[in-house]
């Protein structure tokens, strides 16, 4: 099984100023056969660490049929901040983390992390809503 990582870096470094929200972009091909499989467990996962991980905002996950044939899940989490990011998955936040289970599941992993934009979320709000 082949991990890769990257931090992806604004402005030539991952400067955290204070409470930086933070998006992780995890990527990971399905094994051949596994597909239900792994949807399934993705539903089931989300919903449990949704609802007992503190510092995570959400959970947003996707499918998509790659170039080759095989389907890509990626999971797209938002964090209040990276302390709460590595409290729920350990010192290694940099590299791809499987949830228990899902090593059978899926292969080819790899995780981004960007530092959220509030100010683009706040112009993307609904009229009264996060605006000052």
């Amino acid at each position: 099984m082949r991990f890769t990582s990257t931090v992806t870096h604004r402005h030539g470094g991952f400067r955290l100023r204070g409470m930086t929200t933070l998006l992780r972009v995890y990527r990971a091909r399905i094994r051949p056969g596994k597909e239900e499989q792994a949807m399934e467990f993705a539903r089931q996962t989300a919903r449990r660490r949704a609802a007992s991980r503190p510092g995570l905002v959400s959970i947003h996950v996707g499918r998509r049929l790659g170039d080759d044939g095989r389907e890509e899940l990626i999971a797209v989490t938002i964090w209040q901040d990276l302390q709460a990011l590595q409290s729920a998955v350990g010192a290694d936040w940099e590299e791809p983390y499987f949830v228990p289970g899902l090593t059978d599941i899926l292969e080819d992993a790899t995780v981004d992390h960007f530092e959220a934009m509030s100010d683009i979320e706040e112009a993307l709000a609904p009229t009264g809503a996060g605006r000052r």
